[in-house]
């Protein structure tokens, strides 16, 4: 709610883990969306629901920066680790990234990286991660759309993680839906304030709190590259 999000415009809040939920009246708990570790909770508005899921988000990004892009303890800039990322083409030359890096035993293959060569740079193993945590992205909105009976329109995006220019259009290249940043970023603890507004009567009622909200949204639309990654789809769901 904090967010601004209305019914079937899901959320990301991405950090050190990564939760995608959306607003909806409908939801199915079949033993696909358990196996999925998708989770039902009640809205804080009667008679719709919050659909969720979970992942492993920036902590893989940490991992790498902390490897790749440090010396002597002292880790390089996020400007750095983007900047050179993004001379990069799509792909990362082949280079597949499993982000799952808490699970193990999970899926076809261990988290962990894949392809790597004696030419292989940092930069491709960092964009290679954002690549594969893009598509990780796109595997639970088909999911929560299944779940919720909807298509998104757009996925709003909150959290540290709504910082990263680069990621930002991979997510929005990846999923092929536009990427709506917001000024908010704390945006859970804005929803429970909202409320708090109404429950003191500082607002007569829950919409009229949040109209007060200036949300400035900025869109990040898919690029050309989204075609690329549409061709690249399978060999990152491989991995993930």
């Amino acid at each position: 709610f904090g967010s601004g999000a209305g019914l079937a415009e899901p959320v990301l809040s991405s950090g050190t883990w990564e939760i995608l939920m959306s607003r909806s009246k409908d939801f199915t708990s079949e033993e696909e969306q358990l196996q999925m570790g998708i989770t039902t909770e009640l809205d804080a508005l009667p008679g719709w629901y919050n659909i969720g899921l979970n992942w492993m988000g920036s902590g893989p990004l940490e991992w790498i920066r902390n490897m790749f892009f440090s010396s002597a303890g002292n880790p390089e800039s996020y400007e750095t680790l983007i900047s050179e990322a993004e001379q990069l083409s799509p792909g990362s030359n082949g280079i597949r990234v499993n982000p799952d890096f808490v699970q193990e035993d999970r899926g076809k293959y261990p988290s962990g990286l894949f392809g790597l060569r004696l030419q292989t740079s940092r930069s491709q193993i960092y964009r290679a991660a954002l690549e594969s945590l893009s598509f990780k992205l796109k595997k639970g909105l088909v999911a929560l759309e299944h779940a919720g009976g909807f298509s998104a329109s757009q996925i709003i995006c909150v959290g540290g993680g709504s910082k990263n220019r680069l990621w930002n259009q991979i997510r929005a290249d990846a999923c092929q839906r536009p990427i709506q940043l917001i000024d908010q970023k704390e945006t859970t603890v804005l929803g429970a304030a909202l409320f708090g507004f109404v429950a003191t009567d500082t607002s007569q009622d829950i919409d009229e709190a949040r109209e007060q909200l200036n949300y400035n949204p900025q869109m990040i639309y898919p690029s050309e590259n989204a075609q690329v990654y549409q061709q690249l789809e399978d060999s990152f769901m491989e991995f993930i």
